[in-house]
């Protein structure tokens, strides 16, 4: 494997009940994004209507063409019965980035927070309940809170 190659950027992906949440921190490039997508769908639900949260607070930035990448993901998800995203970001500096390069944020099914307790609450109000004791990602949190702060 080339030095370009190599998978920048660290997740953690579990499902809980029927909300599969993907927790990321650092700086993403091409290779870190398909292998996270890669699993994402991996563990996504087979049956039935899910919602996915992507908590990004600790997420630096990625790559242009990373960023590109996501509504390939987007639509996948909600072809394949994903009924809302909701997207935890660090600061409003990304959700302009976001905004520029996926053009996510026009779509009703997109959300975004701030927090991960503003996170849940949006979550329940969809009809995918998830509490803050249901985060199963605290760990991972807290290590890259450590690692990479929190602009949030």
């Amino acid at each position: 494997m080339l030095p370009w190659q190599r998978i920048h950027g660290e997740w953690q992906i579990s499902l809980v009940g029927n909300v599969l949440i993907r927790t990321f921190a650092g700086n993403f490039n091409d290779a870190g994004t398909l292998a996270c997508y890669e699993e994402f769908k991996e563990k996504a639900p087979k049956q039935g209507s899910w919602a996915s949260l992507a908590d990004g607070r600790f997420w630096e930035m990625s790559t242009q063409s990373a960023l590109q990448t996501y509504q390939g993901m987007r639509d996948w998800a909600f072809e394949n019965g994903c009924e809302h995203i909701v997207f935890i970001l660090p600061s409003k500096f990304h959700k302009i980035i976001v905004e520029r390069e996926t053009q996510a944020i026009s779509d009703p099914r997109y959300h975004l927070c701030f927090n991960l307790e503003h996170a849940c609450e949006q979550l329940t109000k969809l009809g995918f309940p998830l509490s803050l004791a249901d985060y199963p990602h605290t760990a991972f949190a807290e290590k890259a809170r450590r690692q990479y702060g929190e602009t949030a």
